[in-house]
Parts: structure tokens; sequence; C-alpha cells
């Protein structure tokens, strides 16, 4: 096929083919070979969702949020304001083939769910598929949302593709959203249907939509310059394996309680700003308080003068952090570099949002290093805390030595020991 990205040709018989996929993605999990037949990026996310230890029998993705709450979520989301649009360009299209409309943010969370009653009621009950579950890979395997997020690449994935069983019937396409100033991940636009639906168009149709939300997110032209202004402070962050920050303002240090900590993750991580109501989530989770928030907000401010704007909250400074360096170099494939610092983001803490960070940098670590055949990058890798247990890690690094190199023997230890 010339599009890897697409699952079908109009000419495709897709019941055979969906029987293809079924018997290859059997032999995949029975083996852990790669099948003939299978698309990369497909073939790619199933390895992916492997590595996380993901159930292929999960029967619906895992629902984190109430459909209120993901709906609030989505008044401060950056896409929010988009979503009458989708409606308005795919609800038709939607309306005739059984479609359901999904808008998810950055990290695979649905943020609304659009479309005909009855479908929404069937893929609500079959496949999770609700305002506030999670489609992310490292959740819900491969789906189009999950492979998009992952890849930056719109995407269709169709019938048995799915890594898990809630989604072996079901046929979708989707495309991430960038900010187009920034090139940060915004979230996924989701066109999900069940299988015998499937049609190529869908894809063309929700890549384009991405590219127009894209374009409406360019800032229009300023009229006039505004006036110079003063150069931004430089804040400097390490937080990889550290109970707190270790924060410095224009190079002098300055002391941060494990909290002020987490909530300088959260706004290097967004450069675009967060609400009150966004951090309060994420800081404390369902039971999080908007004015909890605004009251460590103002405390923080306090501290660090100059560096935290409002409306929303984001750092207005030059913001150096050792996780985003390590992000990164994740990116670039500079693994050896990038396990040479590794850390893990702030162990102690307990808030969502740092936890979830944490486990998206420790995942991509974990895969990066087990990607290769290179002992001493898998060496790194087992010196991590996180490392240190990882049985698969141990077997592979073993199968990559040397019989004189000397760790064998430490290798074959640790192995019976996680064996055992």
């Amino acid at each position: 096929m010339a599009n890897p990205w697409l699952a079908l040709e109009t000419a495709d018989n897709a019941t055979q083919r969906a029987r293809e996929l079924r018997l290859a993605r059997d032999q995949f999990l029975e083996g852990g070979v790669a099948p003939a037949g299978v698309r990369d990026p497909i073939l790619d996310s199933w390895r992916r969702s492997a590595a996380q230890g993901l159930d292929p029998e999960l029967r619906a993705a895992p629902v984190d949020l109430t459909e209120q709450a993901a709906t609030a979520l989505l008044r401060d989301h950056r896409l929010g304001p988009y979503a009458p649009m989708l409606r308005q360009s795919l609800g038709p299209v939607a309306a005739a083939s059984d479609h359901l409309i999904a808008l998810s943010d950055a990290s695979g969370l649905l943020l609304a769910v659009d479309g005909d009653r009855r479908v929404r009621r069937e893929a609500a009950h079959r496949l999770g598929m609700v305002a506030g579950a999670r489609f992310g890979e490292h959740a819900a395997g491969t789906n189009a949302i999950g492979v998009a997020l992952a890849s930056g690449q719109a995407v269709q994935v169709f019938a048995a593709e799915h890594y898990c069983e809630h989604s072996q019937w079901w046929t979708c396409a989707a495309a991430p959203v960038h900010d187009p100033a920034t090139g940060a991940l915004l979230g996924a636009i989701n066109l999900t249907a069940p299988m015998e639906t499937v049609h190529p168009h869908t894809l063309g149709l929700v890549a384009a939509t991405a590219a127009l939300v894209e374009l409406s997110l360019q800032p229009a032209p300023r009229a006039a310059r505004r006036p110079a202004r003063r150069a931004a402070p430089r804040l400097e962050l390490a937080v990889l394996g550290r109970d707190r920050a270790d924060v410095r303002l224009d190079g002098e240090p300055v002391h941060v309680s494990l909290r002020h900590s987490e909530l300088l993750v959260l706004l290097a991580e967004q450069p675009a700003g967060l609400t009150a109501e966004q951090l309060a989530l994420r800081l404390h989770g369902d039971d999080g308080k908007p004015v909890t928030a605004r009251a460590e907000i103002s405390r923080l401010r306090r501290i660090l003068p100059g560096c935290v704007e409002a409306d929303p909250y984001r750092l207005a400074a030059d913001v150096e952090s050792d996780a985003g360096a390590l992000r990164a170099r994740l990116r670039d494939g500079r693994v050896a570099e990038a396990l040479a610092g590794y850390g893990t983001v702030l162990p102690r803490s307990e808030a969502p949002g740092v936890a979830e960070l944490r486990d998206e940098l420790e995942g991509w670590a974990r895969r990066a290093a087990l990607a290769g055949d290179d002992a001493e990058i898998l060496w790194s890798w087992l010196q991590t805390p996180a490392g240190a247990e990882d049985l698969q890690a141990w077997k592979g690094f073993l199968a990559e030595l040397p019989a004189t190199d000397g760790r064998r023997g430490l290798a074959a230890q640790r192995l019976a020991r996680l064996r055992a």
C-alpha cells in the first residue's frame, strides 16, 4: 500500500482483510514476532502497547473522569472553542455513515464525543468511548487517537489492527492538532464507527479538519509593533530524581516547597498556560478546587516575582528544565545521552499531572532502551530505579553480552531473582 497511514484502499475486500489482521494479531500476541502484511505504524504501536504491559483482552478503555468533569476541561482547553466547528464540518458525514466524532487532549483523554445517539450508546457499551475515557496508547493500546498522538501523523486503524479486544470490531481515523506558534501537541480529532463502514475518505476528512483548526489557531497579525519588553527572567529547573525542584532565578538559588515544585513542573510542560480549574485537576485530581490552586499560585508568584502570568497561568520566563532536556534527547534519538542524565520526575509527588508526566517519560526511556540491541544503553537503563527491576530489560541485556563480559554473572543472578 502506498500510504502506510491508510488502513484500506477503496478496492480492498474489508471482510477478508479483517480476517487476515485477526490472524496476524494472534500471531504477534502468541510469539511477539512481526507478522507479514501489517503496516509499520501499526506494528510499531503493537510493540509500544506490549512494552507497556497492556492486557490485549481489555474490554473497554479506562474512564478517568466523569462526563461533567471532561466537559469542564473542554471549556478551558485550547481546542474547546472549535468543538462546534467539528460538529458542523464532520456532523453530516458522521450522521450519514454511523460515525462518532471525538475530540481528545494531548494525553488521549476524550473531552467530547458527538454523533448519533444509538451509535454513541453502542460505542460506550462495547468500546468505552465516552467523554472522560483515556484513548492514549498507554491506556487503550493501538487505536487511531493513540497512534496519531504518538506519531504526530493522521492515521486510520481498522479491525484487529487495534491492540485491545474492545476495539476489534471498529474502525477509526484520527489526526493530531498542533499549536502553529509553538508546535506543541494540543490533541486529536477522531472519527469512529463499526468496522463494516470503513472507507479511505475518513482519513482525509480528519486530516483536513485538523489542518483547518490549526489555521484558525494562527494568531492574527498585529497592526503595530508593541514597545520592546525587558528581557524575560531566566528560570532553571532541576526536577529529575529530586524530592523538590532545584530552582535558580537568573542564576540565584530559590528555595521552593514540593507543592511549588509540582506547579513549576506542570507550568513548564504547558507553555500556553493552564486555568485554575486545570491546575486544580492536575494537582489534586477530581477533588481539586480552583480556589486552592489560585492561592498556591499566588504564593509562588511572591517567591518568583515576574515569572508567573495569569489568565491563564503560565511561566513568563526563559525556562531551562532537565525534564524538558530529557524529552528533547529522547525525541531526537539520543538515547545514551538521555539515559546518562535520567532520573524520576519528583519521585515523592502524588499530584496526578506530575505522575502522568513521570510515567510518560519513564515509559519512553524504557522503550527507547529496549528498542535497540545496544548492551551499553540497556546497562544504563538497568542502573535506574525503574530499570533495576525490569525483567525484560535484564533478559535483553544478557542476550546482548559477549561470553567474556564480567557482567553476565550479575545479569543471570538478577534474572533468577526476578523470575523467582
